[in-house]
This record gives structure tokens, sequence and C-alpha cells, in this order.
């Protein structure tokens, strides 16, 4: 079990080099470069769920390593959500 202090979830967004953000709460960095691996997947939460415990398995089937210092990431485009679709994005090395 997770200790309540230990739990975090971040959320991003992609904004403009130019835009301001006024808001304290709010802070500006950037995603860790490297390469990724994408797995496009439904956009259910049964799907999300599903691929949540399963992804930790699927970078070593094809080859790959997971990179355990940069995150994992849900992206969820306007085009892909449009098709009700998502993406999971984990990092390789």
């Amino acid at each position: 079990m997770t200790k309540p202090e230990d739990c975090r979830y971040d959320a991003c967004l992609i904004v403009a080099k130019d835009q301001l953000i006024n808001h304290s709460d709010v802070k500006k960095g950037k995603t860790s470069e490297g390469e990724y691996a994408v797995f496009e997947i439904e956009h259910t939460a049964e799907a999300v769920e599903q691929a949540w415990r399963e992804l930790f398995m699927e970078p070593s089937i094809h080859g790959y390593k997971m990179d355990d210092s940069k995150p994992i990431m849900e992206r969820y485009a306007n085009k892909m959500v449009e098709n009700h679709k998502c993406e999971i994005c984990v990092p390789i090395g």
C-alpha cells in the first residue's frame, strides 16, 4: 500500500514558449528527451487500466529495457481522443 505522502500524479499541458502562466501551483518544465515505446490504446477506463497492468512487460518482450529514470506518460492528443484513442509512452533505454 502506498503511503499518502508518496502518492503523486503530474499533469502536463503543451504551451507556447512565450505563453504566460499566472498560477502559483503551475510550474513550467521540459519533458525528458530520449526514446519512448508508444502504445496506442482505446480511450476507456478498462483499456487504460489493462495497459497499466501489462505495459511493464511489453518493452522487454520486444528487446527493450525500460528507463526507470524517466516518467511514463499518458498522452491525450485531440485528434486521438476524437477517435476514442490515447497513448501511453514508456521510456526505454
